[in-house]
């Protein structure tokens, strides 16, 4: 530990935020790091040289970017702040309140996280379309709608899934006015039906990573307020076993044909 390090001890379980901004552009002064030009995020090739990742025994990093775990806080739910900070963000971005009805494309982690937080938030009601539903409403999202028995649309919708299909969607399932966030990654470049968008006044808002996130993250999961987040984590690998994890990520589901949503590599 640094000489300079404050409000941090040696033993004390940390959780670690991946990524290093310049902390000097006007980005992070403006406290939206996240896109910051000059972030360097662990296990990512976009800059040079490249960042390791975090799947070794031991790292060096920035005392600003650990963040204390609460007691009451193991370290596998610990590790799901990073991921649930992608949705603390996203829900800021779209300004989520009590009372909004929200609807979710994609039922991975993420959104299924998306649900969680908001639950959180106390949204009036929360859906998320399932392969089952968007198999039999194909491209028609109005017949998802009234299955939902929301005919007008949902206040904020989280595409989840990078799909072209579902981004287009998720515009015509959002309510005139409404907000679509654009959480999922996937082709550069997709085809969006932006008049049904700007004559109904859609905002369609992207959100990229995370800021300032990590600290609520933890208290929400020190408070207990996302019921059964621990069911997310459904497989487990030794560090020395990292390569099989990421194997099974790549297939998607084991030999038993139970899903791998968010997989954990090594822990105490």
């Amino acid at each position: 530990m640094g000489s300079q390090v404050s409000g941090l001890r040696i033993g004390q379980r940390v959780a670690i935020e991946c990524g290093l901004m310049c902390s000097n552009c006007d980005y992070c002064k403006k406290g939206r790091y996240n896109l910051c030009k000059g972030m360097r995020f662990c296990s990512s090739a976009k800059t040079f040289p490249h960042l390791d990742g975090t799947l070794q025994d031991s790292m060096n990093h920035p005392a600003h970017l650990l963040h204390p775990i609460p007691d009451n806080v193991s370290f596998e739910q610990a590790a799901l702040a990073e991921p649930l900070s992608v949705l603390i963000h996203a829900s800021r971005r779209a300004g989520l309140q009590k009372g909004h009805t929200v609807l979710v494309f994609g039922v991975g982690a993420i959104g299924l996280l998306a649900c969680s937080i908001a639950r959180s938030r106390h949204a009036a009601r929360v859906a998320k379309t399932t392969e089952d539903i968007l198999r039999r409403t194909k491209e028609n999202i109005m017949m998802a709608l009234q299955e939902f028995d929301e005919p007008d649309g949902f206040d904020i919708v989280f595409e989840c899934t990078g799909a072209e299909p579902c981004i287009q969607m998720s515009i015509h399932a959002c309510i005139a006015g409404g907000k679509v966030m654009l959480v999922g990654m996937g082709a550069r470049n997709v085809l969006l039906p932006i008049s049904a968008a700007a004559t109904r006044e859609v905002d369609i808002l992207g959100s990229f990573r995370y800021a300032n996130t990590y600290p609520q993250a933890l208290a929400l999961l020190s408070a207990g307020a996302l019921p059964n987040i621990d069911k997310l984590i459904t497989h487990r690998f030794a560090l020395e076993d990292a390569g099989a994890a990421f194997e099974l990520l790549a297939k998607g589901a084991d030999e038993h044909g139970r899903l791998a949503l968010k997989v954990m590599v090594g822990g105490p």
